[in-house]
C-alpha cells in the first residue's frame, strides 16, 4: 500500500508541520501559476501593440556622429558611427509612456527624423542594401517605437520590415 509523502523540515510526528508544508507549497505553486498567467497576458498585448505596421515617406539620410562610451561627452575616446535616417515627410509621433519623457519636460516628443534599425539577425545585409537609396525618396514599412538607449539617437526609432525607392503618384 502507498503512503502519501510530503517534504518536511519538522518533526516527522507533527502532522500540522506537513499540512502546514503542503498548504504553503499549494499557496506558492496558485502564485507562481496566477504570475505566470498574468506576464503571459502582457506580453500578449504588448506583442498586439508591436503588430501594428506603419509607413512612413521621406528621404534617406547617412549620419555620422560619436558612439560609445560617451557619445560625445568624451570625443577623444568615443567610437564614430554611421546610422541611416528617415527624414519624415510629415511630423511623427506616438504615445509616451511613463518612462519615455525627456527628463524636464512634461511633453512627448515629436520628430521628423527617425533613426531606422535593422535585425541582422535575419538578413544580416539589409541595413548595407537600405544605404544604396542614401538621398533618394523612400517608402519605409516597419514599427515604430521610443527610443530606449542612448544608441537609438533620435526619439523615434523604426524596426524595418522593407524599404524601397518611393515613385510620387500623380507628377505631372
Amino acid at each position: 500500500m502507498c503512503k502519501e509523502r510530503s517534504l518536511s523540515f519538522h518533526h516527522r510526528n507533527s502532522a500540522s508541520s506537513v499540512t502546514s508544508i503542503d498548504s504553503a507549497g499549494r499557496w506558492l505553486t496558485l502564485a507562481i501559476t496566477v504570475l505566470l498567467f498574468v506576464t503571459l497576458c502582457n506580453s500578449a498585448s504588448m506583442a498586439k501593440q508591436n503588430d501594428h505596421v506603419d509607413v512612413l515617406r521621406g528621404v534617406l539620410q547617412s549620419v555620422r556622429t560619436f558612439g560609445p562610451p560617451g557619445y560625445g561627452e568624451t570625443p577623444k575616446k568615443d567610437s564614430r558611427v554611421r546610422y541611416l535616417v528617415l527624414k519624415s515627410e510629415q511630423p511623427v509621433f506616438i504615445p509616451c509612456g511613463p518612462n519615455d519623457l525627456p527628463k524636464g519636460s512634461s511633453d512627448c516628443p515629436s520628430t521628423l527624423r527617425l533613426k531606422l534599425l535593422f535585425d541582422i539577425g535575419i538578413d544580416p545585409t539589409s541595413e548595407a542594401r537600405a544605404a544604396r537609396f542614401v538621398g533618394k525618396q523612400v517608402k519605409v514599412t516597419g514599427h515604430l517605437e521610443r527610443w530606449s538607449t542612448a544608441a537609438d539617437y533620435t526619439p523615434i526609432v523604426m524596426w524595418v520590415d522593407s524599404i524601397e525607392v518611393s515613385t510620387v503618384v500623380g507628377a505631372k
